[in-house]
């Protein structure tokens, strides 16, 4: 399904923000950054790992507050939430309890006449082989189902685990392993006929022209741990944006 918008409207688009609990002072920088836009977009894009790890829906109790603000945030406009790989295991079903939208991985954008696609942006990391086989077993519907009937405490302990050790792995990696497949990113442009596309997952900002015939661009997300940034599209333009630090 692909969302329409008009050049007359405005999207926000977040990633990796990575928040660990309800008293995550990111969480402080999210509710400042949605508050602070003079107009509110016509809709919002999380692109991803919002919690820094989901092991379950008893999770919610650890990010209640979390929830009720964007819950409170789609009585005004349209929130949508597409999984990243810190948590892929959200559920449709709570987020239809706090209002939330669930899209898939990657999701269509028809803006004007302009077609962008959103992505969390793992699977553009195509070089990364060792991810992409741990990514396909784990997010798989079987998986996902057995991991669902685990106890609580146990999935909420091995995701620990899983996380320190990815990030021991993350450190030995080449660069290049852990960034976007050009190749695969322009594979991706093509096949859905996209003029742009937006995603997060390889922690750095920026912006950059893939292709120059016909001109196609990425605009890519920092995690917020690094700094604070989201992006916006308006009046035909997509802007990253660096929020101010207080």
């Amino acid at each position: 399904m692909r969302h329409h918008y008009t050049p007359s409207q405005s999207v926000l688009l977040l990633s990796d923000i990575h928040l660990t609990s309800d008293e995550d002072s990111l969480f402080k920088r999210l509710q400042d950054s949605l508050n602070a836009n003079d107009h509110l977009p016509s809709a919002i894009y999380i692109l991803g790992d919002l919690f820094d790890f989901w092991a379950g829906n008893r999770c919610q109790d650890r990010y209640l507050q979390v929830l009720n603000f964007l819950h409170t945030t789609s009585k005004k406009c349209p929130v949508f939430f597409m999984p990243g790989n810190r948590d892929f295991l959200v559920s449709s079903s709570l987020l239809q309890k706090y209002n939330i939208q669930k899209i898939p991985d990657p999701t269509l954008l028809q803006y004007g006449q302009k077609t962008i696609l959103l992505t969390h942006g793992d699977r553009l990391c195509a070089q990364d082989k060792d991810y992409l086989l741990l990514r396909a077993f784990l997010q798989n519907p079987l998986s996902k189902f057995l991991i669902h009937s685990l106890p609580y405490d146990w999935c909420l302990n091995a995701s620990k685990r899983l996380r320190q050790k990815s990030s021991t792995i993350t450190k030995a990696k080449k660069r290049e392993h852990m960034q976007a497949c050009t190749h695969t990113t322009i594979r991706w442009l093509n096949y859905y006929r996209a003029d742009a596309i937006i995603y997060g997952h390889v922690h750095h900002l920026e912006q950059k022209q893939i292709m120059s015939t016909p001109p196609k661009y990425a605009y890519i997300l920092d995690s917020w741990e690094n700094q604070y940034n989201y992006c916006v599209i308006h009046k035909h333009n997509i802007e990253l944006i660096i929020a101010p630090s207080t």
